[in-house]
């Protein structure tokens, strides 16, 4: 049976690395593609030992001359990126243990947020439209349209989605956006089955390696057993706070 090689897009983040770190600690062959080709480091500027195991490549989502060999060679994508408010400032505050700027960002995120017409192509990339739905449908195409050289029948395409579970305080765009990028991803699936992809939403980490081991699992993966797939016990819906 061959090594399972998993390409991680966005994984020198905070979930990303996580999946990263899960996927090493399994043997499987593991690549990740980020804007800034850097390898993970904690916030206090370490580098943990898995890091090694792990090939760093500089890519943009959106341009897939840069990533379409990774996805070909690889037999499973996992998607990472996505903002949880437009001022993407909350994202550093909570890697300082910044309170006020975390406050910050969610009040900024209060006065907006809802869709602006008038956006540039390159504040859409930025925004909610590109970061939770358009980087994603661009990978998968990416990898439905790329020659593999992946033995298996299927290859995964786990897109980390999220319950609509911070509302007022985070704006509906956020959950929309989701929402949309699940929609089409699996209308991309469903209208070209001879790409052979298999269409996963979830999260976190462990939960996300198991979808992909478990190559019975196709859609949506309901909160209990991503819980108990997590180590976390089966819980409710209720109890699930997701976040990318």
């Amino acid at each position: 049976m061959s090594v399972p090689s998993l390409l991680v897009v966005g994984g020198n983040g905070f979930l990303g690395s996580a999946i990263c770190k899960a996927a090493v600690a399994r043997g499987w062959e593991v690549a990740s593609m980020s804007s800034s080709g850097k390898a993970y480091t904690t916030p206090a500027g370490h580098t943990p030992k898995w890091v090694g195991d792990v090939r760093w490549h500089r890519a943009s989502a959106f341009e897939p001359s840069t990533y379409a060999e990774l996805v070909g060679s690889s037999s499973a994508v996992v998607h990472t990126l996505g903002i949880l408010l437009e001022d993407t400032g909350y994202k550093s505050a909570v890697r300082r243990n910044d309170v006020f700027g975390l406050a910050k960002a969610v009040i900024g995120g209060l006065s907006g947020g809802d869709g602006n017409p008038l956006k540039s192509k390159e504040e859409k990339r930025r925004g909610y439209e590109g970061m939770n739905r358009d980087s994603a449908l661009t990978v998968l195409d990416t990898m439905m349209t790329s020659p593999t050289s992946s033995a298996g029948p299927s290859r995964p395409f786990v897109y980390v989605s999220a319950s609509d579970c911070f509302r007022p305080v985070v704006p509906r765009r956020y959950i929309e956006t989701k929402r949309e990028a699940e929609s089409e991803i699996l209308r991309m699936c469903s209208e070209k089955p001879e790409a052979g992809v298999r269409p996963i939403f979830m999260r976190p980490a462990e939960a996300v390696i198991r979808s992909i081991a478990d190559e019975t699992r196709v859609g949506v993966v309901d909160v209990p057993t991503m819980r108990e797939w997590a180590g976390l016990g089966k819980g409710t819906a209720g109890q699930a706070a997701f976040s990318s």
